[in-house]
């Protein structure tokens, strides 16, 4: 449908997808598999933001981007 649209348009068409996982291995299949037709927001991220948060100040920010679609494929990313 999305490559459909693009097609038939006359403008570039953005596309974000939804896929609420900590695996980012799995996002990054995702993204292969529906040939990075679409971007996607970075639940991995959002994740790490929460343990962050709830650390208590003991979160080491410099690993904030750990295991995130952010560092493995940013072109993708949504944030």
């Amino acid at each position: 449908w999305l490559k459909e649209m693009r097609q038939n348009s006359s403008k570039e068409l953005f596309a974000v997808g939804e896929y609420w996982t900590w695996d980012v291995g799995r996002l990054n299949y995702y993204l292969h598999k529906c040939d990075y037709s679409m971007s996607l927001f970075d639940a991995p991220l959002h994740y790490n933001f929460h343990s962050a948060s709830n650390s208590l100040g003991h979160y080491d920010m410099s690993k904030i981007k750990e295991n995130t679609l952010l560092k493995s494929n940013p072109e993708y990313t949504v944030t």
